[in-house]
């Protein structure tokens, strides 16, 4: 995977556009399986208004990638926290950082260690707080009829999951 790795790197370093290169996803927090594809995110210059990404196969490896230019990232983890998610922020927080021209993303771990780490402003009524719980209830249901071989068990865990953390 290194070899693999450092190719990415080195083809990407060298484009101009390119600020920094960040490893997160399962192989960023010693996770990765032979299965696991590579996660990356790009920062890119200013140069640069819309986001992409991509898919490529190095040495049998899968990488996949997202690139963005700071201000964009930045507004990505505004709305996510704003939006009860922390999931870009996890991600810059926790990643590992493969190449950084100008200490692009050494400030932008820094931004994303604060949203990684401020509590959810939330103010919860009574009837939403009832609602929630009837939502969890209704996701526990569905995922215990479900058949654990079923493609769908995983996903309908996943949602289960996601809900409860989120909400509590």
């Amino acid at each position: 995977m290194k070899k693999a790795l450092d190719k990415f790197i080195e083809i990407w370093s060298n484009k101009k556009e390119v600020l920094g290169i960040l490893l997160c996803g399962s192989y960023a927090v010693g996770l990765g399986t032979n299965k696991s594809d590579i996660d990356i995110r790009l920062v890119l210059d200013t140069s640069h208004q819309k986001s992409f990404k991509g898919l490529s196969t190095i040495d049998g490896y899968s990488f996949s990638y997202l690139g963005r230019n700071k201000n964009n990232i930045v507004r990505k983890f505004n709305l996510d926290y704003f939006n009860n998610s922390r999931i870009e922020s996890r991600n810059f927080h926790l990643g590992l950082v493969l190449y950084d021209k100008n200490n692009s993303l050494r400030e932008l771990k820094k931004i994303a260690r604060y949203y990684f780490e401020t509590p959810f402003v939330t103010k919860m009524d009574h009837e939403s707080l009832k609602d929630r719980m009837y939502s969890l209830y209704s996701l526990y249901a569905y995922l215990m009829e479900t058949d654990t071989g079923s493609p769908y068990f995983s996903f309908n865990y996943f949602q289960f999951m996601r809900m409860g953390l989120m909400y509590y």
